[in-house]
């Protein structure tokens, strides 16, 4: 399947890169329909839109940065994935990169993205765990 993108242009995707969020990502609750691709610039991956070419996401997998990261989300968001087995399941956090006034890389621990990686579903789920907020520094970071 060919999917148009704004970073990367006109891209050939394997169906099993294509992911269904049934209710959106917050703020895009409307773009259900997405493709996870890997980024020229490792370990980072793309989230891409396949009804917008100019939205997509940079994510990275949290576990990279910190290592102590926990999942501590309602059963509720487990089951809207079919609560896949810890095998299955694709933790990705969305990065934001600011620009001004000082360059910044940050995570948002706070709404991961987890995938059932064998059905292809996913939500952004909430975390419970007051330590993890939605701007967590990607270099240097300490709990």
């Amino acid at each position: 399947m060919k999917i148009e993108t704004h970073r990367l242009g006109t891209l050939e995707i394997d169906e099993r890169q294509k992911i269904l969020f049934q209710h959106g990502i917050y703020g895009f609750e409307s773009h259900t329909q997405w493709a996870l691709l890997d980024s020229p610039q490792p370990p980072f991956y793309l989230l891409q839109s396949l009804a917008q070419k100019e939205l997509s996401f940079i994510l990275i997998n949290p576990y990279l940065f910190q290592p102590n990261y926990l999942l501590d989300i309602v059963d509720a968001d487990y089951q809207t994935i079919h609560a896949p087995s810890s095998e299955q399941l694709l933790v990705f956090a969305i990065v934001t990169v600011q620009e001004m006034p000082v360059h910044e890389v940050t995570a948002n621990l706070m709404g991961p993205l987890l995938i059932n990686r064998s059905e292809r579903i996913g939500i952004q789920a909430i975390q419970q765990d007051p330590r993890w907020k939605t701007k967590h520094p990607i270099i240097n970071t300490q709990e």
